[in-house]
């Protein structure tokens, strides 16, 4: 024993010294080592610009803005080339970092409460009226917390329930009711919330005829087949609404006795998507599972949804004073909008436009139209949206994702005052994998 411990010693020693080395040789990155670090990516030696692009590609996000301006600032192609992909690399990892929640809520009424966890988040709540459970005072804090993870817990404590996929009348704002729920199976993915919300198990039998080539054919024999099918749930934070959402991929699914649930490769199909092309935040997906006879359990269940999210949106072209702006031409860049008429009917207002973005040029994305309701924005003197009942095209007026002609109708929501100007917003999509992984999943 005493000689095996004299023989670990030495190993031990060199682990701790590896691991100190390792701190060493990446240490934390300060915003003043950036200039040095951007020079030494044109170093005519390798090793000294394999050394720095290692230790920029383990920057944190704290050090984005002195990266940009770097970039800005630098000449070398292959430079500008190397930084362009860590400032890629950094601006994605922003986009789908997670909101955290710091808040302290002490003997408030949930109306209050809610509030408070609105101004904490960012994000609009939208409460339905009532008197079950307004007057309940409620008491707790975060400090740091995954916004789902905090929204699971005021929602217990505040005694609320979740509608998942209604976002109330405005489509920014999460939906609560007064009750009790139980979440389900929850797997929090960053900004992502995967929810298993069940299974459908079916079995089948069929009675084949006979053979019509001959009467004194045998009988086919019975056949049965079997089909399981998981529900999931995917909601995202309103900042990062989704819009495409694939069929999840299944990577690992085993029973309760070991048996793999995964179908053969040639059986998956990968090919749908929901809601292409129009804004949502929530979307039910479906995968198929190869049943097991007598499984009663799945024991690990492993995969990803693929979806495309908009990372992040600004105005493109803002119209001020709208309802003045008929016959004219508004451009910024590739974007040109003519607002060839307006009429009003009532609280319905229709624009008949012309739209040409540059940046669908070629694109052939058909999804495009149906984001037009969501990019071409008509709103009060105070932000309040009108509600758009979407567009309507004229016969060949809309070419391919690059030109739309037709006409978009609009109508007050009741909240909103006189129009007073139209925007038409940029949109920067990303394209992710949300991973998600659940145990011991009761089968049916």
């Amino acid at each position: 024993m005493l000689r095996s411990m004299v023989l670990l010693i030495p190993l031990l020693l060199v682990a701790l010294v590896q691991a100190d080395d390792g701190q060493k040789a990446n240490p934390k990155i300060q915003p003043g080592e950036i200039p040095d670090l951007v020079k030494k990516l044109g170093d005519p030696s390798f090793q000294v610009r394999e050394s720095a692009l290692k230790r920029l590609q383990n920057a944190d996000l704290d050090l984005l803005p002195a990266l940009r301006k770097a970039l800005e600032e630098v000449e070398d192609a292959d430079v500008q080339r190397k930084l362009n992909d860590i400032v890629g690399n950094l601006e994605r990892n922003q986009y789908l970092s997670p909101t955290k929640v710091t808040l302290k809520i002490a003997n408030l009424p949930v109306k209050e409460a809610i509030q408070k966890f609105s101004e904490a988040t960012g994000y609009q709540f939208e409460a339905a009226s009532g008197d079950m459970g307004e007057n309940k005072l409620i008491e707790l804090e975060f400090k740091d917390t995954l916004f789902w993870h905090a929204f699971e817990e005021f929602c217990n404590r505040a005694g609320l329930v979740f509608q998942e996929g209604y976002y109330g009348s405005n489509a920014d704002a999460i939906r609560l009711e007064y009750g009790d729920s139980f979440p389900g199976v929850v797997h929090v993915s960053g900004p992502f919330r995967v929810s298993v919300r069940g299974f459908n198990y079916t079995r089948n039998i069929e009675f084949a005829s006979r053979s019509l080539r001959s009467a004194d054919a045998p009988a086919s024999p019975i056949r049965r087949t079997e089909s399981l099918t998981i529900r999931l749930g995917l909601t995202v934070e309103p900042k990062l609404p989704l819009l495409t959402c694939g069929q999840p991929i299944i990577t690992e699914a085993f029973d309760d006795s070991g048996q793999p649930l995964t179908l053969p490769s040639q059986m998956q199909f990968f090919g749908a998507r929901y809601y292409s092309g129009y804004r949502t935040f929530s979307q039910e997906v479906h995968a198929n599972l190869q049943p097991a006879p007598g499984s009663k359990a799945i024991k690990l269940l492993r995969g990803t949804i693929p979806v495309t999210v908009v990372a992040s949106q600004k105005p493109r072209i803002v119209i001020e004073k709208v309802m003045e702006a008929q016959g004219r031409t508004f451009e910024e860049g590739n974007v040109s909008l003519k607002i060839e008429n307006i009429s009003k009917n009532g609280q319905q207002i229709t624009f008949r436009i012309n739209l040409t973005d540059g940046a669908q040029q070629g694109k052939r994305d058909y999804s495009w139209i149906n984001q037009l309701m969501q990019r071409l924005v008509l709103i009060d003197a105070k932000g309040n949206k009108w509600q758009c009942y979407g567009p309507s095209w004229d016969g060949n007026g809309f070419n391919g994702g690059a030109n739309f002609s037709g006409s978009i109708t609009y109508a007050n929501n009741g909240k909103a005052g006189e129009p007073e100007r139209m925007v038409y917003y940029d949109w920067h999509i990303l394209s992710h994998s949300v991973p998600f992984e659940f145990q011991d999943l009761t089968l049916p």
